[in-house]
């Protein structure tokens, strides 16, 4: 066969593709026809350079996929596989490729092409002919397992929160809980006894505990991290880590000596500190780890500052001409060799702990730190091949050779800023996992965090405006920071979680209508999906506006409609310019600025201040503060529409990033999620939104200056001739909510303080101008809300466990409200309930009927009746104090109620209480 030569076929459904040989002579091909397609072997060639083994290129594609290797449209699929993991599955150019390095004799490729609804049976069959690492959950079987719909929940479980976290679980509609940060070490693996205090005995026990309760175990690892505590690097087998750099000594070496001189350049990847996100400082001399902080890169070339015999290492005297290799680091984790017997021990710890705890679900994390594809394709492999059975599998890294046994696709981490915006990045990301790689979408990682010093506290919309778009998609979810391990979590982590849940347990019940599901799936339509008075669950549409004021201001909101609102008012932070600044882009000085090592320093200044003289032209004004790769690269971008003229001080705050719905996929985490690191900025630019060339307004000097916090003394909203006086007084990071009559307070951690009485707000149709009434900086959310559907199909399914919105009761800060507990026709429910808190006799009613716990609990203190009639009492440190059994057990109903809690002294309690209920069998016809 002659180069670029090859049997040329037009497969239905416009899919043409051409083999091509790339060798310099001819070499021999096998070809075999085979129920799925062709295979194709390279019997042998004189080439030492690569050969394109196979390559197509299909005339019609809408969807590409990287890990199945496979173009399609909607009617036909063509895939090229390579069933060595030496071998390179590509796409480029519009073409599907697999290359084999130096023209190895033997290689094997397959081209599988068929109509789309025969395609996963034909990639299946290959893939078991040719002994790819096969899953009952993963690649072309992914999508017939029922398993891989699930979605879970990111836990720190130990041995006495286990069945808390089964609870949790529940209440987030989270079919398997994933336990996290089980081990001592990566590595090998040892069992965190913090955790675990029986060792194995105990994580297999709590395994066990999970499956016993119907739901799923999973299991994080770290693809081949080896952590600095692993007990290995003190021995040989420091010989077996990847380095990505090696050098020669010039000189002999001492054993104390605090410098070493090599031979070569160093490399450019070199950090001189050791960091999560970089490359290191660590080298590797015989069995001894040397870390640096300083190299040249002039000759004589030098590392300086040596640590000698770094992490208990073997060292000792070293001779001119040994090699000194630089280690791959990254999450302060070194990596195996593939091939190793470090590599092999390291998979077998993990298959070892998973087995024995039957885990149902595993996630290779941390992947990418293996460097190249090969090395992370071969951990990968060896590691489920270890394991030996069928699990749901995720990791961090998606390659085509880990196809066969990947489960799900495009497990995001949580943002931080614009959480709606790349929640939209990410459904479009994944709305052709499906059909393009024929594996389920991944909507996690998320996590309802509390303000932090850098962002402010996640909302209630924004997690379930996420829900809502991952039940329209029907994608898995992953909840993360919603713990119990060390203590209860947070009102505002189970007020999400309870959201989350109730979209989660009806998308895997396929509860949702059609009509449900079109309504959430369109981008920027929000919803709230509550139970009415009748048990049906309905979405009401929603309208938000937000805007950031300093100082007085109007602005007005136009509706279509009027309708009933809400408000919120948010106290934000301030910038302190009488404290010492620091320049970051001097006037005059050109609109950009970068630094290398050593960076630009503004620790402990979050504020950038600076002047512009307006030129009223409405453009929008972009400053963009980033930090580097070993510093978590992050990039803080905020916008200032110039629709004024003259001179004005401009303020923004690193915690109010503005990050654009626009960013390239590649930079959403640095835009979207990372911390700007404030004492390593590496680049300051100010330029105009869309047309960064365009010449600048005059801005004056551009400073960093610390952040402060303010107060909000009871500031005055104006809609038209209405007044709204919010009645509290806020400190930055706290907010207020008026919504159905009522003013709430709540700390910047989401935590709910206090609550009075309000007047009902509405918006009427046209414009609504809006006044503020405070010299204060603020952000001011109106939300007005529209028509109500029906959510569910007529007759669908209920999910097992139900549970309401956490209720608070504490009379003197004005909480005493009842929740609803949500029943559907022809249901009966066993109600269930948690309480957390100070309070004397506790009496609970629900529907009418009342039932007294006769204890008095204190702060901290937790009452479970989880089976309508027997309850403990326990203390924070879960001891149990106290049991009992109720005379008559909580009620069963069959129709929706209200459910609340009093205590024998009111002015003293302050609880928060968990109801739920369980459905019970219908009761047999007589």
């Amino acid at each position: 066969m002659n180069r670029q030569t090859a049997a040329i076929a037009v497969l239905n459904f416009g899919f043409c593709f051409f083999l091509s040989i790339s060798a310099r002579a001819e070499p021999v091909i096998k070809t075999e026809k085979k129920p799925w397609g062709t295979d194709y072997t390279l019997v042998s060639s004189d080439s030492t350079g690569d050969v394109t083994l196979v390559s197509i290129r299909p005339e019609r594609v809408k969807y590409a996929s990287v890990m199945a290797n496979m173009y399609s449209d909607d009617e036909y699929a063509v895939a090229v596989r390579a069933w060595d993991l030496r071998d390179e599955m590509i796409q480029e150019n519009g073409e599907l490729k697999v290359v084999v390095p130096g023209g190895r004799a033997g290689a094997k490729a397959s081209v599988i092409e068929g109509p789309r609804e025969t395609i996963a049976e034909r990639l299946a069959a290959a893939g078991r002919a040719h002994g790819a690492a096969m899953n009952d959950h993963g690649g072309p079987l992914a999508m017939s397992s029922r398993g891989t719909r699930l979605s879970y929940m990111f836990a720190e479980v130990t041995s006495e929160s286990c069945e808390d976290y089964i609870e949790l679980a529940r209440r987030g509609g989270q079919g398997i809980i994933h336990f996290h940060g089980w081990w001592a070490s990566l590595g090998h693996y040892p069992v965190n006894t913090n955790y675990f205090p029986g060792g194995f005995a105990d994580l297999t026990s709590s395994a066990a505990k999970v499956h016993a309760a119907g739901l799923k175990v999973g299991m994080h690892t770290l693809s081949g991290c080896i952590d600095f505590k692993d007990p290995c690097l003190a021995t040989e087998a420091v010989r077996d880590l990847q380095s990505i750099a090696t050098y020669t000594l010039a000189e002999d070496l001492a054993p104390d000596a605090a410098e070493l001189t090599v031979r070569e350049r160093p490399d450019g990847r070199h950090d001189r500190v050791m960091t999560y996100s970089g490359n290191g400082n660590v080298l590797r001399i015989g069995d001894e780890l040397v870390q640096y902080d300083d190299f040249t890169v002039e000759p004589p070339y030098r590392f300086k500052g040596l640590k000698r015999r770094w992490l208990g290492s073997r060292g000792g005297a070293h001779k001119a001409g040994d090699a000194a290799c630089y280690l791959r680091q990254r999450y302060l984790s070194f990596y195996p060799r593939p091939g190793t017997k470090l590599a092999d021990s390291v998979a077998d710890s993990i298959a070892r702990t998973l087995n024995a705890c039957e885990a149902d679900q595993v996630y290779f994390d941390g992947s990418e730190g293996m460097g190249t594809r090969y090395n992370i394709d071969w951990m990968r492999d060896r590691m489920f091949r270890g394991i030996g059975r069928s699990v749901f599998v995720e990791a961090s890294c998606n390659n085509a050779h880990n196809w066969y046994f990947h489960s799900r696709l495009f497990a995001w981490d949580y943002p931080s800023w614009n959480l709606n915006a790349f929640n939209d990045l990410h459904v479009r990301r994944n709305s052709a996992a499906r059909k393009g790689d024929l594996l389920m979408p991944q909507m996690g990682w998320w996590a309802p965090l509390g303000g932090r010093k850098h962002a402010r506290a996640h909302l209630r919309e924004e997690i379930e405006y996420c829900a809502g778009k991952t039940a329209a998609l029907d994608a898995s979810f992953a909840i993360a920071g919603v713990e119990e391990a060390f203590g209860p979590p947070s009102w505002r982590a189970l007020e999400h979680l309870t959201i989350l849940g109730w979209y989660e347990n009806l998308r895997t019940g396929r509860a949702f209508s059609e009509d449900a599901l079109a309504r959430l799936a369109v981008p920027g339509d929000e919803y709230r999906l509550r139970p009415g008075t009748d048990g049906k669950w309905r979405l009401r549409r929603v309208y938000r506006t937000a805007r950031r004021i300093t100082g007085a201001g109007r602005w007005s909101v136009r509706s279509d409609a009027e309708r009933p609102a809400a408000l919120r008012v948010e106290a934000l932070y301030d910038a302190d310019e009488t404290q010492n600044s620091v320049l970051l882009l001097p006037k005059g000085a050109g609109r950009e600025k970068r630094w290398s090592y050593p960076y630009l320093n503004a620790k402990d200044r979050g504020a950038f201040v600076f002047d512009v003289n307006g030129d009223g032209s409405g453009r929008t004004l972009v400053l963009r503060v980033k930090s580097p790769r070993e510093f978590t690269s992050a990039i803080s971008e905020h916008r200032v529409k110039i629709d004024f003229t003259g001179r004005r001080r401009i303020t923004f705050l690193a915690r109010e990033r503005d990050a654009a719905p626009d960013q390239p996929l590649n930079l959403r985490y640095a835009v979207y999620r990372n911390k700007l690191n404030l004492d390593h900025i590496s680049e300051v630019s100010v330029r105009w939104d869309g047309d960064p060339d365009a010449p600048l307004p005059e801005i004056g000097d551009i400073r960093a200056v610390p952040v402060v916090k303010a107060q909000l003394k009871r500031p005055v909203i104006a809609l038209g001739a209405q007044t709204f006086e919010v009645p509290f007084e806020l400190n930055s990071g706290e907010f207020a909510e008026l919504e159905d009559g009522m003013w709430t307070r709540y700390s910047d951690q989401g935590e709910p303080l206090a609550r009075t009485e309000g007047a009902h707000m509405k918006i009427s149709a046209g414009d609504n101008v809006f006044e503020w009434r405070s010299p204060r900086r603020a952000e001011v959310a109106l939300t007005a809300f529209g028509e109500e559907t029906e959510a569910l199909k007529p007759g669908a399914g209920m999910p097992e466990y139900m549970f309401a919105a956490p209720l608070r009761y504490a009379p003197s800060r004005g909480f005493d409200s009842p929740v609803r507990l949500a029943v559907a026709s022809g249901e009966r429910r066993q109600t269930r309930l948690e309480i957390l808190g100070a309070v004397d006799r506790p009496t609970v009613t629900i529907g009418g009927v009342t039932a007294t716990f006769p204890v008095t609990m204190r702060a901290g203190e937790r009452l479970l009746c989880r089976d309508g009639r027997n309850w403990l009492l326990r203390d924070e440190k879960r001891r149990t104090l106290a049991t009992g059994a109720l005379t008559r057990p909580l009620p069963v109903l069959s129709a929706s109620a209200d459910a609340s809690v009093t205590g024998a002294s009111p002015s003293s309690s302050d609880v928060r209480v968990l109801f739920s209920s369980r459905l019970m069998p219908a009761e047999p016809r007589r």
